[in-house]
């Protein structure tokens, strides 16, 4: 596969090396900045490992990442490369890369997905039960396979955001089953609002359901007359405004809760408790039942309390 023996170390121009290739890359979404101080000050250490294309530019197997701050630097000079041999086929020099940046594969669930999606394009299943897919603690069949699948083709953005926390991996599902267009209409929306990923998941989850319940695309319920105001709305502060929308979206997707819910807020002001009596509603107001909290200054107040809610019994 790959020794020592047969590759060669030579100088290039870091600008011969075609970093649109992407047929040996491995995601990494960290910031760039660290690694560039490192080369300002020590310079590359370690020669990235490259292959040469029959046009004679140069693709990135592994220090792809190297070469990047390396361009963001500037300046004009020569680096040291490894030239893998031309025997090193692609598929295999993807699994070069892939047995190389493992660990960062399985603590990522962006890049896991990326690169699984990328595995399954290379290889049959079979070439994989053995040792790629028990290194990455996963399953070669069933549905998360196929997630991981799916999530994997995402565009980098939305990968990104799920490596960052952003999303979480039930929203990358669910936006991976949507046209192109209409994911990045909702994508764009839920980092407008700047929601975290439980709310964003709420959001996304709530909309893609109407959008197939309504036969309405996603561009078609955001484009509503209702949704419009309130984004438009420069009066409205960001954490108001998404928990108007959140709210709005709501009340499509569940209309009997939201009228239920008007109607307790409604009785809850007419009866007027004081500041230290809390009011909630059942769980999704399944029964009239209502849970009161009371804030008291002593214990000495529960006993008292406590006998009241006997008589209630």
């Amino acid at each position: 596969m790959l020794s020592h023996e047969n590759i060669k170390i030579i100088k290039i121009n870091p600008e011969q090396i075609d970093l649109n290739n992407r047929d040996f890359y491995i995601p990494s979404f960290e910031s760039l900045a660290p690694m560039a101080v490192s080369i300002q000050n020590v310079g590359i250490l370690n020669p990235p490992l490259v292959k040469q294309t029959l046009n004679g530019l140069f693709v990135p197997v592994l220090g792809r990442r190297r070469i990047e701050s390396l361009r963001d630097l500037g300046g004009s000079y020569m680096i040291e490369v490894k030239v893998a041999p031309p025997s090193l086929s692609d598929d295999q020099a993807f699994l070069v890369a892939f047995w190389d940046n493992l660990d960062r594969i399985r603590k990522d669930s962006g890049v896991r997905a990326y690169v699984i999606s990328r595995l399954l394009e290379l290889f049959p299943v079979q070439t994989l039960i053995q040792s790629v897919f028990p290194a990455l603690n996963t399953a070669p069949i069933g549905p998360s396979l196929e997630r991981l699948r799916k999530i994997g083709g995402l565009e980098y953005h939305i990968l990104k955001a799920l490596s960052c926390g952003k999303i979480n991996e039930k929203s990358a599902v669910i936006l991976a089953e949507m046209p192109v267009d209409q994911r990045e209409i909702l994508f764009e929306l839920i980092s407008q609002l700047a929601l975290n990923s439980n709310k964003a998941f709420e959001l996304i989850s709530q909309l893609f359901d109407l959008s197939v319940y309504w036969k309405e695309s996603i561009s078609d319920l955001l484009g509503r007359p209702e949704v419009r105001l309130l984004l438009d709305d420069t009066g409205i502060g960001l954490t108001e405004k998404a928990a108007l929308v959140r709210d709005l979206v709501r009340r499509w997707k569940f209309p009997e809760i939201s009228r239920d819910r008007k109607n307790f807020d409604e009785w809850v002001k007419d009866l007027n408790p004081p500041g230290n009596v809390s009011l909630r509603p059942s769980q999704s107001f399944e029964d009239d039942s209502v849970y009161v909290e009371i804030r008291v200054r002593s214990r000495s107040h529960v006993q008292e309390l406590a006998d009241v809610a006997r008589r209630l019994e």
